[in-house]
């Protein structure tokens, strides 16, 4: 990572590749922007699981491991583009640096107050999970 500048409220938006075929790795380009000058992006919002377990995903190059929710957040994002950047905290905040986490933790109600949409990861589908989504769709 490199250092956001904090005077601008710098945040870190990842780009993620489309793909139609699950077995290729997934992708992202980072890029940091102002947060006031900030293309239109979604928020994410999921359950951080356990992080014992992890899965390689590329972003801007190298190898980065993500835990399996995000992983799965992850798969289901590429399959419907739904906006080009998208801010997820595991991602976008430096989890080394207890300086940066602190200081984007205080931004994260404007970040979430500025994206075009936010969107609440609860899993994949299970059991009967589909039914109950439908049954509120009524």
């Amino acid at each position: 990572y490199q250092p956001l500048r904090k005077a601008v409220q710098e945040i870190r938006l990842p780009t993620i590749a489309a793909s139609g075929d699950e077995a290729n790795p997934i992708e992202c380009a980072m890029e940091s922007v102002a947060s006031t000058q900030a293309p239109r992006f979604l928020a994410l919002s999921y359950l951080w699981g356990d992080a014992s377990t992890t899965h390689e995903i590329v972003l801007n190059g190298n190898k980065f491991p993500v835990a399996t929710n995000l992983h799965l957040t992850l798969i289901a994002l590429r399959r419907r583009p739904m906006v080009d950047h998208v801010w997820i905290d595991a991602l976008c905040i430096d989890q080394s640096s207890n300086d940066e986490k602190s200081s984007q933790v205080a931004l994260m109600g404007n970040i979430y107050s500025r994206a075009a949409q936010v969107l609440s990861w609860l899993g994949p589908a299970a059991d009967d999970s589909d039914a109950a989504f439908e049954l509120v769709r009524r």
